[in-house]
């Protein structure tokens, strides 16, 4: 595990301004298909608004909004680089 891995592990719960269990990452990116949006961490750690645009087995590859297409990127669906639309990326 890298270091710049590490505050994504130790991240229990979204800001919700709610408390509840902690967030499903795994079950969330399990469900997600194409054309849904979600918020995305790329990889300089900054999260961002995408949309998934193909599905493989255990990755989602997600568009970055306002980008080109050669930005796009396959993310595993077993981190917590992806959570639901307007939770993590600045609007």
């Amino acid at each position: 595990m890298t270091t710049r891995e590490e505050p994504l592990l130790k991240e229990e719960r979204l800001h919700t301004g709610t408390r509840g269990p902690p967030f499903d990452f795994d079950g969330f990116a399990n469900q997600v298909k194409v054309g849904d949006g979600v918020d995305a961490l790329d990889c300089e750690h900054n999260w961002r608004r995408a949309r998934a645009v193909e599905i493989a087995e255990d990755e989602v590859k997600v568009h970055y909004q306002g980008t080109q297409a050669k930005c796009d990127e396959w993310i595993p669906r077993s981190g917590r680089r992806l959570v639901p639309r307007g939770l993590k990326a600045p609007k």
